[in-house]
């Protein structure tokens, strides 16, 4: 024996209720009414104090990042100066060493994401929860007054090395600004030196010159701006 069919009627009735109809070939078998519920009322716009301060508590931890990572590089910065300027020079060579050796164990632990997740315990012990954004221009700007102040030593024995005015012993200061020069010049799709009308600091003049750039490109301008990539995608998921 065939089972007998049914059908659903929904209809609208007035008020915003619905009507449920059941029904099989020989008429109605069950009607249901039911309210339908009323509209959810939008929620109100939060104050425009309200806004920015969620605003301000949005980036407060990223700038607050940003701050400690400039102090910390300004502090390197100036022992390394200090060091060359009043240690003898086998010692702050020695010292420089230990510098640029410390730089390069940081960012061999933040150029790759296999590196990253197999050190993210010691970097974020160290660096915090916002570790990705204070290490990569911590390690670039400690790391550009290591080759600022290793060039400026080449300067003083092999003179020529940059065209004049600074064809003999150039200052480390001059040098950081050639190197931070070096870094924003290969930030991806801006163009931040020529925004700033920024000049090249120096003009070289000898290939060796050329490849300490290269060097330095290689050895810590590209696992930063990875660092600051992943850094950038870490924060933009939910």
């Amino acid at each position: 024996m065939a089972a007998p069919k049914l059908y659903v009627e929904v209809r609208d009735l007035d008020g915003g209720a619905l009507s449920l109809v059941v029904r099989d070939e020989g008429g109605a078998l069950a009607a249901l009414s039911l309210a339908r519920p009323p509209a959810a009322a939008p929620e109100p716009s939060p104050p425009l104090g309200a806004r920015l301060w969620a605003l301000g508590v949005a980036i407060f931890p990223g700038a607050l990042a940003a701050l400690m990572s400039l102090i910390l590089a300004s502090f390197a910065y100036k022992a390394i100066i200090w060091s060359s300027e009043t240690l003898a020079t086998p010692l702050h060579l020695v010292l420089l060493a230990v510098a640029c050796a410390l730089v390069g164990l940081g960012l061999y632990a933040i150029a790759t994401p296999e590196r990253r997740a197999r050190h993210s315990e010691a970097i974020y012990f160290w660096f915090g929860e916002r570790a990705l954004w204070v290490m990569p221009p911590l390690l670039m700007l400690t790391a550009a007054a290591c080759f600022a102040s290793v060039t400026h030593h080449l300067t003083r024995v092999a003179p020529g090395l940059f065209a004049a005015p600074f064809d003999g012993a150039v200052p480390e200061t001059r040098l950081l600004d050639f190197y931070v020069w070096h870094f924003l010049d290969l930030a991806p799709f801006i163009r931040i030196n020529d925004l700033l009308l920024w000049e090249r600091p120096l003009e070289h003049q000898s290939g060796w010159v050329g490849v300490i750039i290269l060097l330095f490109q290689a050895a810590v301008v590209f696992p930063v701006i990875a660092a600051l990539r992943a850094a950038r995608a870490a924060d933009r998921k939910p």
